[in-house]
């Protein structure tokens, strides 16, 4: 399977990971269900993966592998500090979207990915289409708090290092399946650290079905993703794809009648799709 096929199966799998910890808002605080998603995936996991290829694992490749969860946690939690600092999540978005142009030339520069430019437009109607897409009405919004631009900058470069820390890993020679799981304990492991400042005891007592579904589309979700960037020729063509969820984001609102089809909306729809097909 190509990396554009890996990287729409993540698309739909993460999507619904998504719409999972939003369910989850609902029961735990966000360390909370952080922590038990990441690192409950990282150990199932590698219950099937890790046994037997411990010594796969080098000194450089275990550095790597906690770069990589160090780097994701960071993106998340930029992500979360920016959101609480500007209401209008397009905003946000957009400036996040600094993960194509830092994941673009971190390709060219550390693994000889061409210049192509078509792909280039591509990249730059999936990034127009999701602000289009997802922005809000300046009405609705409440006003921004300082700080917010520099944090959705941050998580967009934390979100391609991210990437290139996967893609390095694989370099070493490291199974997919044998790295995922490392990198998900390192990243549950700093949600973790989070909980101390919890009002409450974390207790797995609500949603746990929730809990169970979201741990297997994470797991899934993730090693479509780590594929897709292991064998894109750029890695910002696997970030563009994932542009896509707010075409799925947007029409499960609709369906769930929680908004209604919007003319502004529906062309920044159109507009992802044509980049995610010129991609392709």
């Amino acid at each position: 399977m190509n990396w554009f096929w890996w990287a729409i199966i993540a698309v739909f799998a993460i999507t619904g990971q998504i719409l999972l910890f939003r369910r989850l808002q609902k029961s735990y605080s966000i360390p909370q269900y952080l922590f038990l998603v990441w690192m409950l995936s990282g150990l199932i996991m590698g219950l099937f993966t890790v046994p037997g290829n411990f010594a796969s694992y080098t000194g450089r490749s275990l550095l790597i592998l906690a770069f990589t969860g160090a780097a994701a946690w960071l993106g998340q939690i930029f992500v979360n500090m920016s959101l609480k600092r500007q209401s209008n999540a397009g905003f946000v978005d957009s400036l996040a979207n600094t993960r194509l142009v830092v994941a673009y030339f971190i390709s060219m520069a550390l693994f000889d990915s061409p210049l192509e430019p078509l792909k280039v437009a591509a990249m730059g109607l999936v990034a127009v289409g999701v602000v289009i897409t997802s922005i809000q009405d300046p009405k609705q919004a409440q006003p921004a708090q300082r700080g917010w631009i520099p944090l959705a900058l941050a998580s967009g470069v934390m979100f391609a290092l991210f990437s290139t820390g996967n893609r390095l890993v694989s370099e070493t020679g490291l199974g997919t399946l044998v790295a995922i799981p490392a990198w998900m304990v390192v990243t549950g492991g700093l949600n973790g650290v989070l909980l101390v400042r919890e009002p409450e005891p974390l207790k797995i007592d609500q949603d746990v079905w929730v809990i169970a579904l979201a741990i297997g589309l994470t797991i899934l979700g993730n090693i479509a993703l780590v594929s897709s960037y292991n064998s894109a020729p750029n890695l910002a063509y696997t970030f563009a794809v994932q542009g896509s969820r707010m075409v799925i984001l947007y029409v499960a609102v609709i369906a769930m009648g929680q908004d209604t089809i919007n003319l502004r909306r529906f062309g920044g729809v159109v507009t992802i799709l044509v980049g995610v097909i010129l991609l392709s």
